[in-house]
C-alpha cells in the first residue's frame, strides 16, 4: 500500500477548514475516526501514515462539507499528495459529492440527484401568480441581476412568491437553495448569524460572523432568500459585503421597503387582480380572476358549494374589491365563510370603511391600513376572552410553545385572584388548548413544527404588530412582558441545569426553538434596568424567586419599594444572561453572548439594590469570564473575575445570615471563585465534601485564566479580610495583584 507524504497535503488541509469555521475534529467525525487517530496519520506519527485510500475520502468528505467547492481544489490537494485525478475513478467524479464540484470551466453539474434547499413544503398552490413567476426566473437568469427585491405591501405575497421561484430554481445552484426566515430578527447585528445558522457554518470563536459567513460563501454557487428584510434594513451592508467576495451568489430578497444598493434590482409585487364590480359577470367569468380564484379556493373548505349559488357572484366580487385583491386579507375573509354567508360578509366589509379603498380618492390611507382594517375585522368576530388571549399571545416573539400559554393563563388567573376588580371579560374560564385551537379556527394563528417535543404556534408578523397595538390599548403590554420576561427567565435557568444532565441535548433543542423569545426576555429586562437602578418587575405568579429570598429569605429583602411579587430589573437581566452562558457556548454564539454580558455588566447598581443584585452580578461576572477565556483573551477574563467595584467589592448583608458560619462564607467564595487556599483562611472549619470541590473546582478554573498551574506563585492575592459587627458583615475580597 503506497503510503502518503502528508507535510504539504496536511497545512494545506488546516488552512481551508479554518477559513471556513471547521476544526480537524470535525473532519473526524465525517470520516468516522477517532480524531486521535486522524491526528496522527496527518503529522505520520510512529507507524501512522496516510493511504491512497485515506486521501480519496478525506477529499469526498470536504467536498460533502462544501470546503472545497471545484475540481481544481480537489486536483490540487491530490496533487499535494502526489497523486492525480486517475486515483477517482469516471463514475466517482460523476456521483455527489464530487459531481457537485465545479468543474475546470467553471460550470457545474446539475443533475444531483436531490436538490439542496431547506424550503418548508407548501399548504396550498400558488395562485395568480404565473406571469411573475415566469418574468423572476428570467431575470434570475441573467448574469447581470445578482440582487433582486421583491417589493411590495404587508400581505401581497412577496414570501409565497419568492419560495415558489427558488423552489423551481433549486436545481440550477451547486451548492443549493437557501431560505432565511427573518421574522424573528430585530438586530441587524445578528443577521450574519442568521444566514450562517441556515447553512449549518459553525461560528469561529477568533473572528466575527460575517467574516466567517463571507469566507464560506466566496466560492460558493448558491442562492440566498433572505425574507421579511425590512425589519432589519441596517444589514444591507452586509448583503452587499457578500455579493462583493462571491462572484457566484445570488440573492432574492422580499421587504417592503427597497435596500438601496448598488446593482439592485426591484420587482413589484402587486396585489391580485381583480374583477370591475360594475361589470355583470356570472360565476365561471370571475374565475378568471386571480383575487376570486384565491378567495373561492379558501372559502370551500367552509362552504363547498359557494359557487353554485348564483347570488354569490357579486358578492365574492365585491368582496375582491373590497380588500383591495390583497391575499392575505382575501385568506381572513374566507375564514369568515363558515359564519357569514358572502352577501353577509360583504355586508360587515362594507360596514368597516374598506369601501374607501376602491374609490380611487386622492385622499387613500396606505395600503398597509387596507390590511389593518381587514385585520381589524377579523379581531371584531372574536368573543371578549378571545380577544383578550390573541392581544396577549402578541407578547410571544418567533413562536411558543402550549406550555408558555397555559403558563400565562395560570399567571393571569393568579393575577385576577390577587385583584377581583379585573374586567369580567378577561376572565380565565377555559383551557389554553380550547384558546388556541380556536385562535387556530380564526386563522389567526401558524402551527409550527414540534420542536423538543412541544407543539408550537405563532402569530404572523403583521397579526403581532396588530396584537401589540392591541395590547397597549387595553393597558396590559407592561405587565404581559414583565411575566414574559421571568417566564423565560424560569426557563432559562431551568434549562442551565438541564445541559448538565441526562436530557442536555433536549434542552439544547428547546432554548434553540425559543431563542427569539429569550432575546425579547433580555432585550425587556434591559430596558427595564435601564430606566433606572431601583426599576422593578412585576412577576405575580411568583414564576422566580429573588437570589436573595432563595438565600436569605425575607428579612434580607431589598428597601420596601421592592415587594414579594416583584424583582429587580437589573437582578433579573443579570441572572437572565448568566444562566444563558452554557447555551451560548454550546451553539458556538460567543459573540453574541458577549454583546448581552457587556450591555448587562455596564448598567450601574444603586446602593439599595446591591443586597439582592450582588450575587447574580457576581455570577454574571464569572459566566461571563468563561466566554472571554474561551476567546482566548486571558487577561481579560481573569480581569473580569477579579473585577469589583471600585477595585474592592463588597457584599452587604445579604449574605449575613449564611456568612455567620464558615460554611457559609465558603459558599460565597466558592460562587464568587476564589481558590480554596483563600477560602480556608476565612474560616477555621471543615467544609462539607460538596462546598470543598467546588471550591476547588473555582481555584481550578481561575489558575486556567491565569495560564499557570495551582502550585504557581506567579499570581499572589493580599490577605483576605473578614470584618464584622453587630449589625453588618462585610466581606472585602481584594483585587489579585500578578
Amino acid at each position: 500500500m503506497k503510503h502518503i507524504s502528508a507535510a504539504a497535503f496536511s497545512i494545506d488541509l488546516h488552512k481551508r477548514l479554518r477559513a471556513i469555521g471547521y476544526f480537524q475534529r470535525d473532519l473526524a467525525v465525517e470520516l468516522g475516526l477517532h480524531p486521535k487517530v486522524l491526528s496522527r496519520k496527518l503529522l505520520g506519527y510512529r507507524d501512522a501514515f496516510l493511504t491512497e485510500v485515506d486521501v480519496q475520502r478525506i477529499i469526498s468528505a470536504l467536498a460533502k462539507l462544501q470546503v472545497i467547492t471545484t475540481q481544481d481544489e480537489a486536483q490540487h490537494l491530490l496533487a499535494l499528495a502526489q497523486l492525480d485525478s486517475s486515483s477517482f475513478s469516471a463514475q466517482e467524479w460523476q456521483t455527489p459529492p464530487l459531481s457537485q464540484l465545479a468543474g475546470s470551466n467553471g460550470q457545474y453539474n446539475t443533475c444531483a440527484d436531490s436538490p439542496l434547499h431547506n424550503f418548508p413544503a407548501p399548504l396550498t398552490r400558488l395562485i395568480g401568480r404565473d406571469e411573475a413567476v415566469k418574468q423572476l426566473r428570467q431575470l434570475l437568469g441573467q448574469d447581470e441581476a445578482r440582487l433582486v427585491t421583491l417589493v411590495g405591501t404587508g400581505g401581497c405575497g412577496k414570501t409565497r412568491l419568492a419560495l415558489r421561484v427558488a423552489n423551481e430554481l433549486a436545481g440550477v445552484f451547486a451548492q443549493g437553495v437557501w431560505f432565511v426566515d427573518l421574522s424573528a430578527v430585530s438586530d441587524p447585528a445578528l443577521v450574519p448569524q442568521s444566514i450562517m445558522q441556515v447553512l449549518h457554518i459553525k461560528s469561529n470563536p477568533s473572528s466575527p460572523a460575517l467574516q466567517s459567513l463571507t469566507a464560506y460563501v466566496q466560492n460558493k454557487q448558491l442562492l440566498l432568500l433572505l425574507d421579511n428584510f425590512e425589519q432589519v434594513a441596517a444589514a444591507a451592508p452586509v448583503v452587499d459585503k457578500l455579493l462583493a467576495a462571491a462572484p457566484n451568489l445570488k440573492v432574492l430578497v422580499t421587504s417592503r421597503a427597497v435596500l438601496r444598493l448598488y446593482g439592485e434590482t426591484e420587482f413589484d409585487v402587486l396585489p391580485l387582480d381583480v374583477p370591475e364590480v360594475s361589470a355583470a359577470l356570472d360565476m365561471a367569468q370571475l374565475e378568471q380572476y386571480g383575487a376570486v380564484q384565491l378567495f373561492i379556493e379558501r372559502a370551500r373548505a367552509f362552504m363547498p358549494g359557494i359557487t353554485q349559488i348564483p347570488e354569490n357572484a357579486a358578492s365574492i366580487a365585491q368582496i375582491c374589491s373590497r380588500v383591495d385583491g390583497l391575499p392575505l386579507a382575501l385568506e381572513l375573509a374566507a375564514a369568515r365563510v363558515k359564519i357569514l354567508p358572502p352577501p353577509q360578509l360583504q355586508e360587515r366589509l362594507s360596514q368597516a370603511l374598506l369601501p374607501v379603498l376602491t374609490g380611487g380618492a386622492k385622499n387613500l390611507p396606505d395600503r398597509q391600513q387596507t390590511l389593518r382594517k381587514t385585520i381589524t375585522w377579523s379581531y371584531d368576530l372574536l368573543s371578549p376572552s378571545e380577544q383578550a388571549w390573541f392581544a396577549r399571545v402578541g407578547v410571544f416573539r418567533g413562536g411558543w410553545s402550549l406550555e408558555a400559554a397555559e403558563a400565562m393563563m395560570q399567571a393571569v388567573e393568579a393575577n385576577q385572584r390577587r385583584s377581583p376588580q379585573q374586567h369580567e371579560e378577561t376572565t380565565v374560564s377555559e383551557s389554553a388548548l380550547d384558546l388556541i385551537e380556536r385562535l387556530l379556527d380564526n386563522s389567526l394563528l401558524v402551527r409550527l413544527p414540534v420542536k423538543a417535543g412541544q407543539a408550537r404556534f405563532k402569530l404572523l408578523e403583521t397579526l403581532r404588530e396588530y396584537a401589540l397595538e392591541q395590547l397597549t390599548a387595553r393597558g396590559e403590554l407592561e405587565r404581559v412582558q414583565d411575566w414574559h420576561c421571568c417566564y423565560y427567565l424560569r426557563l432559562a435557568e431551568a434549562a442551565e441545569l438541564g445541559l448538565r444532565g441526562a436530557q442536555q441535548l433536549l434542552w439544547q433543542e428547546r432554548l434553540v426553538a425559543e431563542q427569539d423569545n429569550l432575546r425579547a426576555a433580555l432585550e425587556w429586562s434591559l430596558q427595564q434596568a435601564s430606566a433606572g437602578a431601583g426599576t422593578t418587575i412585576n412577576d405575580p405568579a411568583h414564576l422566580v424567586s429573588s437570589l436573595t429570598r432563595k438565600a436569605a429569605g425575607n428579612s434580607t429583602r431589598s428597601p420596601a419599594t421592592v415587594h414579594g411579587d416583584e424583582l429587580l430589573a437589573i437582578e433579573v437581566a443579570l441572572r437572565l444572561t448568566a444562566s444563558l452562558r452554557p447555551y451560548w457556548e454550546w451553539q458556538g454564539h460567543l459573540v453574541e453572548g458577549r454583546r448581552w454580558f457587556d450591555a448587562v455588566l455596564a448598567l450601574p447598581l444603586a446602593d439599595d439594590a446591591r443586597k439582592t443584585a450582588c450575587p447574580a452580578r457576581a455570577k454574571a461576572l464569572s459566566e461571563a469570564a468563561r466566554l472571554v477565556c474561551l476567546q482566548n483573551e486571558q487577561s481579560r477574563a481573569v480581569e473580569k473575575r477579579a473585577s469589583r467595584s471600585g477595585g474592592n467589592w463588597t457584599i452587604p448583608g445579604v449574605w449575613r445570615p449564611r456568612c455567620s458560619t464558615g460554611d457559609g462564607q465558603l459558599t460565597l467564595l466558592a460562587i464568587m471563585n476564589w481558590p480554596m487556599r483563600y477560602t480556608r483562611r476565612a474560616c477555621n472549619c471543615s467544609p462539607p465534601r460538596t462546598i470543598r470541590g467546588c471550591a476547588l473546582n473555582c481555584s481550578f478554573t481561575l489558575a486556567q485564566l491565569q495560564a499557570s498551574p495551582l502550585t504557581s506563585s506567579k499570581c499572589e492575592l493580599t490577605t483576605l479580610k473578614v470584618e464584622r459587627c453587630s449589625s453588618k458583615s462585610v466581606i472585602r475580597v481584594p483585587s489579585p495583584t500578578c
